[in-house]
């Protein structure tokens, strides 16, 4: 074969891809679990049951993480995914507004701190809420330490579109109750940013969440807690995320009712959350809206 039947054919296979109207493709990002759990013991006033009164005694605190880390895929995805997550980690998270440029402003910030990795971000994490419980019990008598829990899943991951939901709990030491802490997070990963939630759906979907709400709770609950007032609150203020099976919205403590309601969720399969999804985000989940990607 000539020079000149060369070029010919290597044009030829050039116009057949662009006329096929090739896509690029987004490979998911592969995840694997990693934890971090630490304890701290610290002189304090304790509550002694026997005498009905505090005495000196030890406080036990404990700090306990579970989260993922990016390791295989697309290398600006994985860059980005753990800055956030380390950001998440250390409390300086960039809930809904974190793009490429700002997770990676933020994140010199911590590595000139000496932040540089998750582990790092672990133990500055820890130390803080550490550090936080010592000065609480210098002022308060306590009957244990406190606790900090939180959970990092992924909700969706099909490499366009990926949904993170952030479980947590935390416990002060003479209180009632912990507290639960729920987040969520979505990101387009074709240009790395975080989504807010009219990115994701129309304001026409409300009534539909709330009806779903109501069914959640049950008709008898919601009338025995006088919950008809949720009919002029907004969405939950996390953004939904997705699962394969829908879209979902969670509300956090206290956010659709009192706090023995807990963190309610409203799921929509994506036949019935169809018309009020945005198309930016049906092209994102090309596996469930296949003819958005035309």
């Amino acid at each position: 074969m000539n020079k000149l039947n060369i070029i010919s054919t290597a044009a030829i296979a050039l116009i057949m891809i662009t006329a096929s109207g090739c896509k690029e493709s987004y490979t998911p990002i592969v995840f694997e679990d990693t934890t971090y759990e630490d304890s701290l013991t610290n002189p304090a006033k304790i509550y002694d049951y026997q005498t009905d009164s505090y005495i000196d005694g030890i406080a036990k605190h404990y700090f306990n993480y579970k989260t993922i880390k990016a390791v295989k895929g697309n290398k600006e995805g994985v860059e980005f995914i753990n800055k956030w997550l380390t950001l998440e980690i250390t409390g300086e998270k960039l809930d809904t507004t974190g793009n490429a440029l700002t997770v990676s402003e933020e994140y010199s910030k911590l590595e000139k701190e000496g932040v540089n990795d998750m582990q790092s971000a672990f133990k500055t994490a820890a130390k803080k809420w550490f550090d936080e419980a010592v000065e609480m019990c210098k002022e308060i008598p306590f009957e244990s330490g406190n606790s900090y829990e939180e959970n990092i899943e992924i909700g969706y991951n099909n490499g366009r579109l990926l949904s993170l939901v952030v479980n947590g709990y935390i416990y002060y030491a003479g209180g009632a109750h912990g507290l639960p802490l729920t987040q969520t997070a979505t990101f387009d990963m074709t240009t790395r940013e975080a989504l807010i939630s009219s990115d994701m759906v129309k304001p026409e979907i409300k009534p539909l969440v709330l009806k779903r709400l109501k069914e959640w709770i049950g008709e008898e609950t919601w009338e025995s807690m006088d919950l008809e007032n949720m009919t002029s609150h907004d969405l939950p203020a996390e953004p939904p995320y997705f699962t394969d099976k829908g879209i979902v919205f969670r509300y956090s403590a206290y956010e659709a009712g009192p706090y023995a309601l807990g963190t309610p969720e409203v799921e929509i399969n994506y036949n019935d959350a169809e018309p009020y999804l945005t198309d930016r985000v049906k092209k994102l989940l090309i596996d469930k809206f296949p003819e958005k990607d035309k």
